[in-house]
């Protein structure tokens, strides 16, 4: 019997929000067929991109900003999964839960508390549909001594692992943050790899944004990047980052890769004499290297390479990633859009947690021991 599950995402770049409609069926031992029904993207309101962008940046609010962020978000959010739910044509009682990570503001898994916070209050999502809602999937990873990201390796595992068990498949995510999966062929689900391997959009939609004085959010169709020449001097500094050096397991988000990062370099291309689509060009080429770097250290043998997110759609980027990496190929092949497996893994890992099933990999994120996270909103009490 198929279940139901939307996932409501946004991510670190702040693009807008995604949603999806997903059956899931059971089609054997560790083995679920995912089934996208319908995908849609959702702009935040510019207002409030703004609002969190800025809150993410490192600036100092107050506590009354942090919350009312967290309480604007999750309207925004239920508002989003309320109206695309009405546009899919099912009934919500068929619908069997709701998936929201919230949006990561801060991300520190190696401080000296580790930490994270994600802001947007899944219970807004529970009482604009009246459907159950999972949400604040990091911190039990992290309580078990994990990492609490990448989130989506379970779900990773069943849109993109060969059923054959014959080839060994790598996806990469081009979001704000650039992250691998490395689905070995054969392997179980507790055998999957997935790490960040350091920064893709969210640095080029920073430079963009400073650049032009916000007039432009990101560097459309990587035009810039490709009018401009890549400072060899530059990139060799850049690729000296201690994260994009470290071993896995590790995730990353703005504390490494945000504006402070963004003001360092454009200090160090100032010394340089690197200026505008130059740096552009430099920061992409940074974003490829790095990938291929952790590729190479990191990574096993390669037959597929799935490229999807933001990045996907940047022929600069996807340039530079066909000369390195093998035999990439679009997640549309599998039916999946190009920006929707985040939204995708969040509706799967949903399913999971309701269900009391294991949603992280220990081997990814660190944790001691498989965990079902998330908590539970519910939409309804019974009578």
């Amino acid at each position: 019997m198929n279940a139901y599950s939307v996932g409501v995402h946004s991510g670190t770049s702040m693009d807008g929000i995604n949603v999806v409609l997903i059956s899931v069926e059971s089609v054997g031992k560790e083995r679920d067929k995912i089934e996208v029904i319908k995908f849609q993207e959702m702009p935040y309101s510019a207002e409030l991109r703004r609002d969190v962008i800025s809150l993410a940046s490192g600036k100092p609010v107050t506590l009354e900003e942090v919350a009312s962020m967290s309480f604007r978000v999750g309207m925004a959010f239920g508002d989003a999964a309320a109206k695309f739910i009405e546009s899919c044509g099912i009934p919500a009682e068929k619908i069997e839960v709701i998936g929201s990570a919230g949006q990561t503001v801060f991300h520190n898994p190696q401080g000296n508390t580790p930490c994270t916070l994600q802001i947007g209050e899944g219970d807004f999502i529970t009482e604009k549909t009246g459907i159950d809602t999972v949400s604040s999937f990091f911190p039990r990873d992290m309580a078990a001594g994990g990492e609490g990201a990448p989130l989506m390796q379970v779900g990773d595992y069943m849109l993109w692992s060969d059923p054959n068990g014959k080839e060994n498949r790598l996806g990469l995510n081009t979001g704000g943050i650039a992250n691998f999966v490395y689905l070995r062929a054969g392997g179980s689900i507790n055998d999957v790899i997935a790490f960040d391997t350091g920064p893709c959009n969210m640095l080029l939609d920073a430079l963009a944004r400073k650049l032009t004085d916000g007039k432009e959010t990101c560097d459309k169709d990587g035009k810039r990047a490709s009018q401009g020449k890549v400072s060899s001097e530059l990139l060799e500094e850049l690729m000296r980052d201690p994260y994009v050096n470290r071993k896995p397991p590790k995730s990353t988000g703005r504390i490494d890769f945000g504006e402070k990062k963004l003001k360092y370099i454009m200090e160090l291309a100032d010394n340089l004499g690197v200026q505008g689509n130059d740096l552009f060009a430099t920061l992409t080429a940074f974003t490829a290297e790095s990938i291929a770097y952790n590729r190479r250290q990191f990574i096993g043998p390669v037959d597929k390479t799935i490229v999807y997110g933001g990045g996907a759609k940047n022929p600069a980027i996807m340039r530079l990633l066909k000369e390195k990496l093998e035999n990439i190929v679009s997640p549309e092949e599998f039916g999946i859009p190009i920006e929707a497996r985040e939204a995708i893994g969040m509706a799967y890992l949903a399913h999971r947690r309701v269900h009391s099933l294991q949603t992280n990999v220990p081997l990814s994120t660190g944790s001691r021991h498989p965990v079902s996270a998330g908590k539970i909103s519910l939409g309804k009490l019974k009578t």
